[in-house]
């Protein structure tokens, strides 16, 4: 067993130690396949129930073809070591099987030791009878590099307490989005996980994300001339998304996991800056910089998200204090740090359901100047909204 696959156990342990189901995204990449095959190990030992749900964003031609092998790949590793045992042992509905009642029709395949594997194009009804509920039990709560043993799962240690189910979700990307195709398939992939989610009653949904994502995530920001979040990166946890690679795992650990598994894993053709950030410039930025440039980014996102989350506190608390009946005080404003005050207004404007990714710069530098430099000037226009001051304070007016 590598270095790799203890050190991803380690950090996957830490994230589902309190949780009794948990959902891993997988869209058939080096990343969330060996997070999967992790986790998998994982639930081993924690006992909770486990569902993989692969996201088909039907963006590439061959994208159906790599969430039905990736469906292939789970049925191979958890089914195919005993698939004759499998028959003689029977069937035992458990409490899983009264919550898999509400679970909405997705395509999905059912994997079960104590069943014969499905095959890819079958669709199972919600209802089914059959429902995974097998795990084998390991001794480690986490793994030392001193001890040994098999990727796969031993079968000869079998328990009924707990199960696996895999799932394939269907995004539907419109290509046409003012947002652009990369932030509209997030959008679906993260709506379509939530609602999954919700319908198997998890509370935990773990994403691949490592720190070669993070590295890519601060320099986009920086090429953008983003402000402090963007360039922050991304976070280790949001609501009930995790990601526990983001820190201490590499895209070459997962690849390495995968290929100890015998894993074939797609590799995304990412297009745009994204993928000019990865192919081209990190490359390029390594040569420089040396070995350590990814994790060095990574750990720049970290101290930026703590500086981050520092000044939200301070904005948040001066905002109670300022904002009181939809209008904010100016003058008591005024004399705030400018990123003090710039933070209440886009927290005011994203609390009023105005549109966050229309709100730039310029229109916060303007609300500033009704604060700052104030001399009878006209309203701001922003995204739904009117901006404007009258006797003192500052008004936020949805715009008809």
């Amino acid at each position: 067993m590598s270095q790799s696959f203890k050190t991803a156990y380690n950090l996957v342990a830490q994230t589902t130690e309190n949780h009794s189901d948990v959902v891993v995204a997988c869209s058939g990449g080096a990343d969330s396949l060996a997070l999967a095959a992790v986790t998998y190990r994982v639930s081993h030992k924690q006992n909770f129930h486990l569902y993989v749900a692969i996201v088909d964003h039907q963006l590439q031609p061959e994208s159906t073809e790599v969430a039905e092998r990736t469906k292939k790949m789970f049925e191979n590793l958890w089914l195919g070591q005993d698939k004759t045992a499998s028959k003689k042992v029977s069937h035992k509905r458990s409490k899983l099987e009264e919550r898999h009642s509400a679970i909405p029709p997705f395509r999905h395949t059912i994997l079960s030791k104590n069943s014969d594997p499905v095959t890819p194009s079958t669709t199972i009804d919600a209802n089914a009878d059959s429902i995974a509920a097998d795990t084998f039990s390991d001794a480690e709560s986490t793994l030392s590099t001193s001890e040994a043993g098999s990727l796969i799962p031993n079968f000869d240690v079998l328990q009924q307490n707990s199960s696996c189910i895999v799932k394939v979700l269907s995004a539907q990307v419109q290509r046409n989005s003012k947002l652009g195709v990369e932030a509209e398939a997030r959008k679906v992939r993260y709506q379509a996980l939530q609602e999954f989610a919700e319908s198997v009653n998890s509370d935990c949904v773990l994403l691949g994300h490592t720190e070669n994502d993070q590295a890519e995530t601060v320099l986009l920001g920086l090429l953008r001339g983003s402000g402090l979040k963007s360039i922050s990166g991304m976070p280790a946890q949001r609501g009930i998304f995790y990601r526990p690679f983001l820190s201490g795992v590499t895209r070459a650990d997962t690849e390495k996991i995968c290929q100890e598994l015998g894993w074939e894993y797609w590799n995304d053709p990412m297009e745009g800056l994204r993928g000019q950030v990865r192919h081209q410039l990190l490359p390029e930025f390594a040569k420089v910089a040396g070995k350590p440039l990814v994790s060095n980014l990574a750990n720049t996102a970290l101290i930026l998200q703590e500086a981050d989350q520092a000044l939200d506190i301070i904005a948040e608390k001066l905002m109670r204090y300022l904002y009181q009946d939809s209008k904010l005080k100016a003058s008591a404003l005024k004399d705030q740090p400018a990123g003090i005050r710039k933070r209440i207004y886009a927290s005011i404007l994203k609390s009023v359901k105005s549109e966050e990714q229309d709100i730039v710069r310029a229109h916060l530098d303007g609300i500033d100047q009704l604060v700052i430099d104030w001399h009878g000037q006209q309203a701001i226009q922003v995204p739904n909204f009117n901006v404007f001051r009258n006797e003192g304070y500052i008004y936020f007016e949805k715009s008809v």
